[in-house]
């Protein structure tokens, strides 16, 4: 399962990204050639004392050219999503801080040993994968994956791409124990990944605009804590039969008894409501809400009443989900609906992968139509 790309959002080119991949290539042809004296010493040795200067120049080593190739296309796709967000001074500290700490404590447990050496960026590229799990774990890599010989295109959470990675190299730690491997290696790199990314996400270095692995768990991504705390509070608050409070004092409520036709449209204009006020994360609650519903049936009137206050607010996270459900629920009609689903993806969120499969579904279109698809392809 080979990444090469993502939709993770991308505030930043790639350039130190690019740079390294450069530096390592240079490096592999210059020391293609050079014998075992010659390239001992800047390799990561055991047994033989500590050496900072190899904590360095051990990283831009590697073993052949698979090795290369390998780690060169996993740091392009980890460096992406990393780089992307913090741009390209903070991504090259991060990265060399990864590789000369996860060098230090190996050569360090490895003091013991009477000789052999490690060298490659893989335990970098493994920090920079759990640094991707923590910033961005709802998005996407697109992977290429041979299956019976066949390759395809996978579109993967970064969330499973990661779990199962670090998951087979804490296989590998369990089976060969603490003796030196590739995996110990590895799984060194994403230990010290993780809090490193957990660090610079509390102390406000890098902004996941609340989409990141703490938010996800607490199922308020997208949101502040203090718009999810207010919408946890409106889903407990009583609303028909039980008891409320009014003034202090509890009195029963009426009984209210209404068919699942009558219920819906009266969610239906709680919802117009919602958005035509502006908020946008109880209009999405809402409506997620009102889709279980047995008699819930807008028409396509009602479902682009709601859309279109949602996409003048700005309200992209929120708008999206529900201009997806019209193109599901009205395909005739939706063609215009995904050219501007594309506009947002591709604009506002950064998500052209994702904007690329829905132009992809749209049929004919008059001229001018056409031309804004084609522009939109091309952007």
């Amino acid at each position: 399962m080979i990444p090469y790309a993502t939709d993770a959002p991308i505030y930043h080119w790639p350039k130190a990204t690019v740079a390294l991949i450069v530096v390592n290539t240079l490096v592999f042809g210059f020391t293609i050639g050079l014998t075992d004296e010659q390239i001992t010493p800047w390799l990561l040795t055991y047994g033989d004392g500590l050496h900072p200067l190899q904590w360095v120049s051990s990283l831009f080593l590697h073993a052949g050219l698979m090795h290369l190739i390998g780690n060169m296309i996993f740091l392009w796709s980890f460096g992406l999503v990393v780089e992307g967000k913090v741009g390209s001074l903070v991504f090259l500290a991060v990265y060399l801080g990864i590789g000369v700490a996860q060098s230090a404590v190996e050569q360090v447990l490895f003091l013991g040993l009477d000789g052999g050496a490690s060298l490659g960026a893989s335990g970098v590229i493994y920090g920079l994968l759990a640094m991707c799990l923590v910033w961005a774990p709802r998005n996407e890599f697109s992977c290429l994956v041979f299956w019976r010989f066949m390759p395809s295109v996978w579109e993967v959470p970064i969330l499973w791409f990661a779990l199962l990675y670090i998951g087979m190299e804490v296989l590998g730690v369990v089976r060969f124990g603490a003796s030196p491997s590739g995996a110990l290696a590895h799984l060194l790199g994403a230990v010290i990944g993780f809090p490193l990314a957990v660090l610079m996400l509390k102390g406000g270095l890098v902004n996941c605009e609340n989409w990141d692995l703490f938010a996800v768990l607490q199922g308020r991504q997208g949101r502040s804590k203090a718009k999810a705390s207010l919408m946890l509070a409106k889903k407990k608050a009583p609303r028909f039969g039980g008891w409320s409070s009014t003034k202090g004092k509890k009195r029963p409520e009426e009984a209210v008894t209404t068919s699942p036709q009558d219920r819906a449209a009266d969610v239906l204009g709680r919802l117009q409501r919602l958005a035509a006020q502006g908020d946008a994360d109880a209009t999405l609650a809402a409506y997620r809400k009102a889709r279980d519903l047995p008699a819930w049936s807008p028409s396509e009137r009602d479902l682009m009443d709601l859309i279109k206050p949602l996409l003048v607010q700005r309200a992209w996270s929120a708008a999206t989900p529900l201009m997806r459900d019209y193109i599901q629920r009205f395909p005739d009609q939706g063609d215009r609906m995904r050219l501007k689903l594309a506009q947002v993806l591709i604009r506002n969120q950064d998500r052209p992968t994702n904007a690329l499969r829905v132009l992809a579904e749209i049929g004919a279109l008059p001229a001018q139509l056409d031309a804004l698809r084609l522009q939109l392809i091309r952007q």
